[in-house]
């Protein structure tokens, strides 16, 4: 029997979102048939803005960003539709209330996206992702760091630029990561202005 084909939103799911900005991200089953994703906002008034397909990032199989939303306290249905290869169609719905608008800024890491992550010790490796906020990307940095044997490194400000035609926003190069560190454990810490610094857990082997 063919598996279903079964699209899920993940976040958000009955919650507030800031109207300034919010992503929504979830899953698709099976992620490898997938044809078309589609999401959507849709008010009680009939308002509907689409969101901007961005690139998915561990665990999940879709992302979407929305910004320019309306700054009103009002309930609205998170609308995603995904079709597969075969012309399966899955539909999935949730609910979220458009609050104040926030300046904070949002980092996701796309690389690496396992926490944590397995590298090898003494071999350069690279982290990149995306930035809600791009007129903050010159403030980025990050830092790898260590506590048995101690070590930190710290990449930036700013980042590399992500050579094209990579859908990626920053980009940071380690190159020089010491042999020793084999067998310790460490984090990956990327911060920016106004931005909740966000994390990976290191494994070096």
């Amino acid at each position: 029997m063919k598996q279903p084909f079964v699209c899920k939103i993940a976040y958000p799911v009955e919650t507030r979102v800031p109207a300034s900005f919010f992503y929504a991200y979830g899953f698709l089953s099976p992620a490898r048939d997938t044809d078309e994703v589609k999401a959507e906002i849709r008010s009680a008034s009939g308002v509907r803005i689409p969101g901007h397909r961005r690139p998915t990032f561990f665990p999940y199989n879709w992302c979407f960003l929305f910004f320019n939303l309306p700054a009103v306290l009002e309930s609205y249905k998170l609308i995603v539709t995904a079709r597969d290869a075969l012309g399966r169609r899955s539909r999935d719905v949730s609910h979220a209330v458009l609050g104040p608008p926030t300046h904070d800024v949002t980092i996701i890491i796309s690389s690496p996206a396992d926490t944590p992550s397995l590298l090898v010790a003494g071999t350069p490796f690279s982290t990149w992702g995306l930035i809600s906020d791009l007129s903050k990307r010159h403030t980025m940095t990050a830092t790898v760091a260590c506590t048995s044997p101690s070590f930190s490194r710290t990449e930036g400000p700013p980042p590399v630029t992500p050579l094209p035609p990579s859908p990626y926003d920053w980009q940071f190069n380690f190159t020089q990561i010491p042999a020793n560190l084999k067998g310790s454990d460490g984090t990956l810490t990327v911060t920016a202005d106004s931005a909740t610094p966000v994390q990976r857990g290191l494994r070096f082997g």
